[in-house]
């Protein structure tokens, strides 16, 4: 006599495939992809956008870091295309300028225009250069809502772009007049520039390289000749521009770092082969204390033989929130 076979369990509801889905860690995106794959169900429960704020907001907030588009260097259509397409596939170099909040900030040079570009959806907005002149450049993109906004999916809502820029003025004295223009996607224009004078000789100017954003400010790497660097900070609130004299040794390759925990910058410092994390507390611009010291030699893979040392080039950038630093060096080239 054959054996009985009992009930089969009762199908999964939503909420339930849900629950399981969410448990899937962010730091292994590939799984929510291999999940996407099972059925029709499970992948509209994936692709819904509520879900996606529940999962990164169950696993922290923090989004995953899916790749890396080097900021402040050239990227052609033809690099970028494997994983997004740019919004226009032109023949000429796109320069990466920032990077925040689901949006990637792009300087064309033929035409010269800005594009707020959103590689995920496609999305994206032609911008004209401000109507200043100027000789350097860095900028920033980021969400229009300062406060009440997680960021979690607040890429498709309006945006500020922070344009920073030097322009040397003909005066006895070399000064540079750096400033800084801010464009509103709601008002679809630039504002005014808010300048400062810094006379710190003809080679100062403002390093084209990602900055930072921490309490309610933007932190821009500011080259000062053979003084060193300097750390150029505008308040977005109060629209206004003041220098800090960070306490690095080496001054070519000086990038700003992640935000502290408290709410205050950071700095990146490269002497040689060892990297130097500075943290500055919120409110305290000269409050600056060494964090931690990296020794890059001690990273190599032991296959890697002692004669080939870790000639590191240069800060490449950083992932802002996501505790992940970039450094190019010529191991395995």
């Amino acid at each position: 006599m054959a054996p009985r076979r009992g009930r089969p369990p009762p199908e999964l509801t939503d909420d339930v495939i849900r629950e399981i889905l969410l448990r899937l860690p962010p730091s292994e995106p590939a799984h929510l992809v291999r999940a996407a794959l099972v059925c029709r169900r499970w992948r509209r429960l994936l692709a819904d956008r509520g879900f996606l704020r529940l999962h990164r907001a169950f696993h922290g907030g923090a989004p995953p870091l899916l790749g890396f588009l080097p900021l402040g260097a050239p990227a052609t259509a033809e690099a970028a295309a494997w994983r997004f397409s740019l919004p226009e596939p032109e023949p000429h170099a796109w320069l990466a300028l920032d990077a925040r909040h689901g949006r990637v900030l792009l300087h064309s040079s033929d035409p010269k225009r800005l594009v707020v570009w959103d590689p995920i959806t496609g999305d994206h907005h032609k911008l004209p250069l401000p109507a200043h002149p100027y000789r350097s450049l860095a900028a920033a993109v980021l969400c229009a809502a300062m406060d009440g906004c997680d960021h979690l999916d607040c890429h498709g809502g309006p945006f500020l772009v922070a344009f920073a820029a030097t322009t040397r003025r003909r005066s006895s004295d070399h000064s540079e007049t750096t400033w800084v223009s801010v464009f509103s996607s709601t008002d679809g224009a630039w504002g005014g520039p808010t300048s400062l004078s810094i006379p710190l000789g003809p080679a100062s100017h403002v390093a084209t390289t990602p900055g930072l954003l921490a309490d309610g400010a933007l932190y821009f790497t500011l080259r000062r000749g053979d003084d060193g660097v300097g750390i150029l900070k505008y308040d977005i609130v109060r629209r206004s521009l003041s220098v800090i004299d960070p306490p690095f040794l080496r001054h070519d390759v000086v990038s700003m770092s992640m935000a502290e925990d408290d709410g205050g910058g950071g700095g990146l410092d490269l002497q040689r082969h060892f990297l130097h994390l500075w943290a500055c507390r919120a409110g305290d611009d000269d409050g600056w204390v060494r964090r931690r010291v990296i020794d890059l030699d001690a990273l190599l893979p032991a296959a890697v033989p002692k004669k080939c040392a870790f000639a590191v080039k240069r800060v490449s950038g950083f992932a802002e929130g996501a505790d992940t630093i970039f450094v190019s060096t010529n191991v395995g080239t």
